[in-house]
């Protein structure tokens, strides 16, 4: 066998060795050198190539199936038998025709087509390649990874315009490392820790790419230095170029027209569609990239939606919505289960001298229509922003709230707890829809759904302390006293605790939430305590209902023992969407320094037994919360009985508001102009009685008073 020109690489054991460790099945085949007929055979179709010995194949291999094609260097074409491949209807016949292929291993049962150019890559069986310009690795490919063959780092500037808080893509990234390696910026042992495990799982980096099986590749340009997974679809793609697009057959992904991605992580069932650019960019699983969208230096997590939209230097966790074609967000972290409503500007930094600003927002963030902000800026989770323009800096630590830019008094309203009180049904469909979107085969990244959660409980227990210090503050000035010389913080409770009517006459003000000398006005205070005390308590008697139904036969005296806790977790950290108690969390960074965890897959298995943990700690964390709200630190039976008491009431409330706040959309006169009449109006929208999620409300509820009624008559509790 003549080696001289077998490939690149003058040594061919080496190059076989480079090939069958990125495709096993190609390492399986016994190859062989074409017999002197094949050669004729194939001359004779108008194939040349520029030594044949060079040009090893298998057994079954039918040389009139590939026609008018050029062959450099080591080909290996696997099993080649006459049948037609299919995708999405269109049929394609297996073979080789009119392409141009240098140092190759080609799957069985290929259809490669008109292709210009393919060199080094493995593709896998039952590929369709057709009416392609270009598909080639490069000395310069990375295949999407973050780190260059040199060992430096080509960093996604997520979170930060200025790079500082960069992170190194690797092929295996899931949100939750990207926010590690992003937001800790001051722990410079785990960023070197980080660093290191994937400069060691990375490098040295592969020579040649991969195109898994089942793909089909149609109508592209240019593909260049990228791993393409399983079953993947690419159509119509102007380039792909040092990228991996993560496909197989439970999650296949698919690139479309006139689409660019560059230096990305593509996730599983993934879409990148209809002329959108992504560059430097990692996708999660389920995310969807179309309609001319420009996401770059960006991570977006899992089940998210980005359309018709700029998006750059962002860090965006799951269940992230964004259509519009004139929504702008840079520089931002946004914590998940977000919706950046049209014309929302978020995040400009010419307030700055330098493009060092950011803005945090917790789960559930909602800038409405118009909305513009100023770098740097905070807000608690699910926050609602009207309509305007907010020329200040904002740290709004008040969750559930509406926050308004009131033009007529020149003052920045604030209404704490507004979706418990005027917008139940959105609120509770909110943990309904996310689930029911989450359309992943695997779950990867873990995310944690529910809108009460250790994370929005402890915003809840924080926003109460500072309206208690903000109500006392306003009827000490009321009474001509100093805010200095009382307990605000029992004088406030005593006034947020009793009839509202009083309270409500104060002019409630908050220091500290806009960068500006203008009031910032706290609207229905009293109400709102009382809404967030609701949902504390909805929050912990659900929570320890869960730890019940799991375990239907201990006893009250068993469940404080094993829910008891001597402090409260009081800080949870969102990696990725995934909820971790602080404790936990130190012990994770330090294990990753210490070298205990010295890989990415051990990082990922650690993420995953907190998993396991996390609904007793959750639970834990519950039982706490409901101590807390009876001034006790460890619950009597007697305790647990007025909680069920109050959590049946707060369930019908919620019945009742679910379906009140559905009702508003039928009874608005203006809504009900449009129609002729109300039957045409029936016929188009139904009635909210028949609302689906109203339904499915009045089933949960219902199902939860009779797991209620059976633990009171089935345990000790009177």
């Amino acid at each position: 066998m003549n080696t001289s020109t077998i490939s690149l690489h003058n040594d061919s054991d080496m190059v076989f060795a480079q090939r069958n460790s990125l495709s096993r099945t190609m390492a399986q085949y016994a190859w062989q050198h074409l017999s002197p007929e094949q050669i004729e055979n194939l001359r004779t179709n108008g194939n040349y190539a520029e030594d044949w010995n060079n040009i090893l194949v298998t057994d079954t291999f039918n040389p009139s199936l590939i026609r008018n094609s050029y062959f450099y260097g080591l080909v290996r074409i696997a099993d080649l038998e006459q049948k037609m491949l299919q995708n999405n209807g269109l049929n394609y016949a297996t073979g080789i025709t009119d392409c141009t292929i240098f140092n190759c291993d080609l799957g069985k049962n290929v259809a490669i087509h008109n292709v210009g150019r393919v060199e080094r890559y493995i593709i896998g069986d039952n590929c369709i390649i057709a009416n392609t310009r270009e598909i080639a690795v490069t000395e310069q490919a990375t295949f999407g990874c973050g780190l260059k063959s040199d060992g430096t780092a080509d960093y996604i500037k997520a979170m930060n315009e200025g790079g500082q808080r960069g992170f190194a893509a690797f092929t295996n990234i899931l949100p939750a490392d990207a926010y590690l390696w992003c937001k800790y910026l001051y722990n410079k042992e785990l960023r070197t820790s980080l660093h290191q495990i994937t400069r060691a799982e990375c490098l040295p980096l592969p020579t040649y790419g991969t195109i898994g099986q089942g793909c089909s590749i149609r109508n592209a340009n240019t593909i260049e230095n990228t791993n393409i997974g399983d079953f993947c679809t690419v159509v119509g793609t102007t380039k792909m170029c040092n990228t991996a697009v993560k496909s197989s057959a439970q999650e296949p992904s698919k690139i479309g027209d006139g689409t660019i991605v560059e230096d990305t992580i593509v996730g599983y069932a993934c879409k990148v569609l209809e002329n959108s650019l992504v560059q430097k960019t990692i996708l999660g699983s389920n995310v969807t990239i179309e309609h001319g969208a420009r996401v770059i230096n960006t991570a977006v997590s899992d089940n998210s939606t980005i359309a018709c939209c700029e998006v750059q230097n962002s860090m965006i966790f799951p269940s992230h919505e964004q259509h519009h074609n004139n929504s702008f967000l840079i520089a931002s972290t946004l914590l998940g289960q977000s919706n950046i409503a049209a014309g929302a500007t978020v995040g400009s930094n010419h307030n700055s001298r330098s493009n060092s600003g950011e803005i945090v927002a917790g789960r559930g963030f909602w800038p409405g229509l118009c909305c513009s902000f100023k770098h740097s800026s905070k807000f608690a989770s699910f926050a609602l922003v009207a309509k305007g323009d907010y020329q200040y800096e904002l740290n709004i630590p008040l969750p559930f709230s509406l926050i308004n830019n009131n033009l007529h008094t020149n003052e920045l309203e604030v209404m704490p707890a507004y979706w418990w009180m005027y917008n139940m049904y959105a609120l509770e469909r909110n943990n309904h829809k996310f689930q029911h979107r989450d359309k992943r085969a695997v779950k990867r990244q873990n995310i944690e759904y529910q809108t009460l959660a250790p994370d929005t409980a402890e915003e809840i227990i924080t926003a109460m302390r500072l309206l208690e210090q903000w109500t006392a503050t306003a009827w000490a000035k009321s009474q001509n006293l100093s805010a200095n010389d009382i307990d605000k913080q029992t004088i406030g409770y005593k006034l947020l605790t009793t009839p509202p009517e009083e309270t409500e006459k104060l002019f409630i003000t908050a220091e500290g939430l806009e960068n500006s000398k203008r009031t910032v006005r706290i609207l229905k205070a009293a109400k709102a305590y009382k809404a967030y005390a609701e949902m504390l308590e909805y929050y912990a008697v659900g929570n320890i209902i869960d730890y019940l139904k799991i375990n239907p036969e201990v006893s009250w005296e068993s469940v404080c023992e094993k829910l008891y806790s001597p402090k409260r977790e009081e800080h949870w950290e969102n990696l990725g969407g995934q909820l971790i108690a602080n404790s936990d969390f130190e012990d994770l960074c330090n294990d990753i320094v210490s070298g205990k965890l010295n890989s990415w897959n051990s990082i990922h298995q650690r993420y995953d037994r907190l998993w396991e943990m996390y609904p007793l700690q959750k639970q834990r964390h519950a039982y706490s919360v409901l101590c807390l709200l009876n001034n006790t630190s460890s619950l009597t039976e007697e305790h647990w009985r007025k909680s069920l008491d109050r959590f049946i009431g707060i369930l019908e409330t919620i019945e009742r508001q679910v379906l009140l706040t559905r009702k508003k959309d039928f009874d608005n006169p203006f809504c009900q102009s449009t129609y002729r009449n109300s039957n045409e109006m029936a016929a188009c929208l139904g009635n909210c009685e028949e609302d689906s999620f109203v339904k499915i409300t009045q089933q949960q509820i219902a199902d939860c008073k009779q797991f209620i009624k059976n633990i009171k008559k089935h345990r000790t509790i009177k």
